[in-house]
């Protein structure tokens, strides 16, 4: 296990400084939080840190966090974002929690929301296949 200025001595390095906020992580769990940070908001997975932040943009949005927020929309600019795509993300979030208002209020029923949903996805699916 590292100690805490081996893992502050690579976030300087990674990220060019040590965020205030990760002073307040506890040695126990210190260098676990720093490598997940690393996977999810720094490297290729099944998604592009680009991607990772858009989506990060829109659920911080979606759940008002505004720290997270105004995070991911830098972090994404800073993979290579352009400032149209994040503000579409903030559109995303806006349009996505209006539906699900709509839906909580409404509350139809789920297995055929599914259904519908499924038959729907295929429908594009389809429309995509004879397009291309």
């Amino acid at each position: 296990m590292r100690d805490r200025k081996e893992i502050f001595d690579e976030m300087e390095s990674t990220l060019g400084r040590v965020p205030s906020w990760m002073l307040t992580i506890p040695d126990s769990t210190l260098e676990h939080d720093w490598e997940i940070f690393k996977v999810m908001e720094l490297e290729e997975s099944n998604f592009s840190p680009t991607q990772k932040h858009l989506m990060g943009v829109t659920a911080a949005s979606a759940v008002s966090c505004p720290h997270m927020a105004y995070w991911h929309g830098q972090m994404a600019l800073a993979f290579g974002a352009t400032d149209t795509q994040v503000d579409e993300a903030y559109r995303v979030a806006k349009h996505t929690a209006g539906w699900s208002a709509l839906l909580e209020g409404i509350n139809p029923d789920m297995e055929q929301f599914k259904n519908e949903a499924q038959q729907i996805a295929n429908h594009i699916q389809q429309s995509m296949r004879k397009a291309a």
